[in-house]
């Protein structure tokens, strides 16, 4: 009859002879020094593991009290390798050997967590190209946009419009200053000469600015937009009605001059007051010109610096302008 026994170093099951009991001998399979128990020491043996075991069972609440088995492990190693008290029972080489095998169960378990997902993988995949895709969109709108205002042909006609402005104001401010202001009014000049010359400086002052005008910028603005203004109108017209201003008076000199080779100066110094009015009248043509143009120039500055304006604004902003502008005038005249 044979002795069955496990080896405490690698768990292997031995079979041994009965002539064997009591002695020592080496596992096969580790080496490890087994020392060989009697028949009777070897029963006893396993009922007190039995007995162990049925205490290390866990009771499990539910219906009828049943219980859950504990799971036996038979294996020698892994079973030593639950606590530390059980591995620091073995020797140094089995404790390196248990370690090892914890260690490489720990990586296998990292590694099945990170295990390739080829779906995971696709959606992250699609999801970084939309994001890429609306980064770039954004990009390539922004830079659009900066070339429309900023480069493109929105800023060029906004600056030609700007520059065609502040060249119109410096014409109406040096037609105002040069001609305007060089006019007679306080009686009737008696020489047409001076109203001649204030003509010709009127139109030497439009060609100045037509030539300026041409060089602010986009010309399809220049031509299609800004000369088809009512403002750029009224300045064409200032030289022209200057033009008209000098030849009413050389018309009422020549008047003049034919009352007087008739003999006739009595009847024109009657006729002086009329001569007067028509002179004065051919004034203010000029001046409604020169006033146009500047209401609308004042207007779109105006405009450009508070573009929320609504009617009743407007109405108001109308009539405080037009009250200075006659405040001016009135001087003007007055002086």
């Amino acid at each position: 009859m044979a002795i069955e026994l496990t080896c405490p170093g690698c768990g292997k099951r031995l079979r041994v002879a009965d002539s064997a009991a009591g002695k020592k001998g080496k596992c096969p399979a580790c080496g490890a020094v087994v020392e060989i128990p009697t028949p009777g020491a070897e029963v006893s043996a396993k009922e007190r593991k039995e007995a162990k075991e049925e205490k290390e069972r866990k009771p499990v609440s539910g219906e009828g009290g049943r219980r859950r088995a504990v799971t036996r492990r038979r294996g020698g190693v892994s079973a030593r390798m639950r606590g530390g008290r059980s591995s620091a029972k073995l020797p140094p080489k089995l404790q390196r050997r248990a370690a090892t095998q914890k260690l490489a169960s720990k990586r296998g378990e990292k590694t099945q967590k990170r295990e390739f997902d080829p779906e995971a993988a696709e959606k992250r995949k699609k999801r970084r190209l939309i994001i890429l895709a609306a980064v770039a969109a954004l990009i390539i709108a922004g830079l659009i946009l900066s070339h429309i205002f900023y480069f493109g042909p929105l800023k060029r006609r906004y600056v030609t419009w700007v520059r065609a402005m502040q060249v119109t104001s410096a014409f109406i401010n040096k037609f105002s200053k040069d001609v305007l202001d060089a006019i007679p009014l306080q009686a009737l000049p008696e020489d047409a000469g001076l109203l001649n010359r204030l003509a010709q400086r009127a139109k030497k002052i439009f060609a100045r600015y037509q030539k300026d005008l041409s060089n602010a910028g986009d010309k399809d603005v220049v031509e299609n937009l800004f000369k088809k203004s009512q403002l750029y109108a009224a300045c064409e017209k200032m030289p022209k009605m200057a033009r008209n201003f000098a030849s009413t008076l050389v018309s009422i000199l020549n008047e003049k001059q034919d009352y007087v080779d008739e003999g006739r100066a009595k009847e024109w110094e009657q006729q002086k007051s009329e001569a007067m009015k028509r002179y004065l009248a051919a004034y203010i043509n000029l001046e409604r010109c020169y006033v146009l143009a500047c209401y609308l120039c004042d207007a779109w500055n105006v405009s450009v610096r508070d573009p929320r304006m609504n009617d009743k604004d407007w109405e108001r902003w109308t009539e405080k302008w037009i009250e200075r502008e006659m405040g001016d005038l009135t001087t003007r005249l007055s002086g």
